[in-house]
């Protein structure tokens, strides 16, 4: 068969192209709003022709060259794309944050791996929206200049840009700890998070930095290295880590660790439904001696004002308590311990 439109070449991939689901639903619903309006965008006619080059092998098999039917006219007019549904766009209405981004996928993976939080995806209005503020905007400006090359801004979004251009060379956004002249800094510390930690005080010490971390701060590397010159490598990264994994037949050297940082209290969270028996005993063993205290799942939501240090044995745990928890890590138990299979 002779294919003379674009049309056809689009028909023909959704009965003899192996497709991805995502550009099977994007070819279907463009032949839809073909057969609707009778007209395709630039930026639609873009899209289908990236596409369909990822199915060059494919239409091969079929005897068809893809670079010469993507030549091919559309059975229907090509009209320019607005701006607004080519380009990234961000405004600030209402007091709310709005951001508008043509369908992306690295676009959306990156989202969902950093997810930016109180960041809504309003499936109506096919937009972002969230509550203003100059960190989420931040956060909001950096993703979206990371994956399109133009945005538009609105004029109050233009002006905060303008007004925060002195601090380009800025190293630090987020609340980090630093070291300078053997002192300790937390910088871009905001206001709500000096309330909070005003009264620990910043002495060189792991426990200090395991206290820090808690409350969101990253560690700068000036402070690990320093670390670095008198403590193992595997306890500086674990003291400086919020959210980390450690080997579940070395547990009691964690818990060594844990009670030098000033966290008594440990939390087990499913930890011995899949994994060794004999971590069970070493575990129990440890606490003991060590004189902490050890909960189950289901008693971590009666702890009242004390730091527990969670443990369980995947990378996720859901736990409902009738106050919040002051946690102070969270660790997942992992076993790399080789596989014995036997002799060959």
């Amino acid at each position: 068969m002779k294919y003379t439109q674009l049309d056809l070449i689009a028909s023909f991939m959704l009965a003899e192209i192996r497709l991805s689901n995502y550009d099977n639903q994007f070819i279907s619903n463009l032949l839809l709003y073909i057969a609707r309006n009778n007209v395709i965008t630039s930026n639609q006619d873009r899209l289908f022709k990236r596409v369909s080059k990822k199915y060059e092998r494919q239409f091969k098999q079929h005897k068809i060259n893809v670079d010469e039917v993507l030549t091919l006219p559309w059975g229907c007019k090509v009209i320019p794309s607005l701006p607004e549904y080519t380009n990234a766009s961000i405004l600030i209405n209402d007091d709310n944050i709005i951001v508008r981004a043509p369908y992306k996928k690295d676009f959306i993976s990156a989202l969902r791996k950093n997810p930016i939080y109180g960041l809504k995806w309003e499936k109506d209005r096919r937009q972002y929206e969230m509550k203003f503020s100059l960190v989420t905007l931040k956060r909001v400006l950096s993703l979206c200049v990371d994956h399109y090359e133009d945005i538009n801004f609105s004029p109050e979004v233009t002006q905060i840009v303008e007004s925060l251009s002195r601090f380009d060379d800025a190293k630090y956004w987020d609340p980090t700890l630093t070291l300078k002249n053997d002192k300790l800094y937390i910088l871009a510390c905001t206001e709500y998070l000096y309330e909070a930690i005003k009264d620990i005080p910043l002495d060189l010490s792991l426990k200090t930095i395991a206290t820090i971390v808690s409350y969101g701060i990253r560690v700068d590397d000036s402070v690990k290295e320093y670390f670095y010159q008198n403590n193992s490598k595997e306890k500086v990264e674990f003291a400086s880590a919020f959210i980390t994994t450690f080997e579940g037949s070395l547990l009691p050297i964690m818990f060594e660790w844990l009670k030098e940082f000033g966290c008594e209290t440990v939390g087990e969270f499913n930890l011995f439904t899949t994994n060794k028996a004999e971590w069970r005993e070493g575990y129990i063993t440890s606490l003991e001696k060590l004189q902490m205290k050890h909960v189950t799942s289901s008693e971590i939501r009666n702890l009242q004002g004390e730091d527990v240090t969670i443990i369980a044995s995947r990378g996720s745990a859901t736990i409902i308590a009738d106050k919040p928890l002051k946690l102070f890590k969270f660790v997942k138990c992992v076993n790399s311990e080789p596989v014995n299979l036997g002799p060959k």
